[in-house]
């Protein structure tokens, strides 16, 4: 099993990744880009893909495992159904 402290280890581990608290919660940028944030539902975190259509993809291929917010449903074209 993965755990919180795992994810912000790997996180940090990566050039110029530096941890700018969001919420009291971990958030990693990489120069000034987010990269990774700790998420408020247990056991999630919010990462940051490379494009909206590899979001929608990793959506589609593993529901089970990736969600999207509420907030950002709408967003870019993206439904509530992936």
């Amino acid at each position: 099993m993965v755990t919180e402290e795992d994810v912000c280890r790997v996180a940090l581990s990566l050039p110029w990744s530096v941890e700018r608290p969001y919420n009291r919660l971990p958030l990693f940028r990489v120069r000034s880009s987010l990269l990774l944030r700790i998420h408020e539902l247990p056991d999630a975190f919010f990462v940051r893909s490379a494009s909206v259509e590899e979001r929608n993809e990793l959506l589609r291929a593993e529901p089970a495992k990736f969600l999207i917010t509420p907030q950002l449903q709408g967003l870019s074209g993206v439904s509530g159904e992936a």
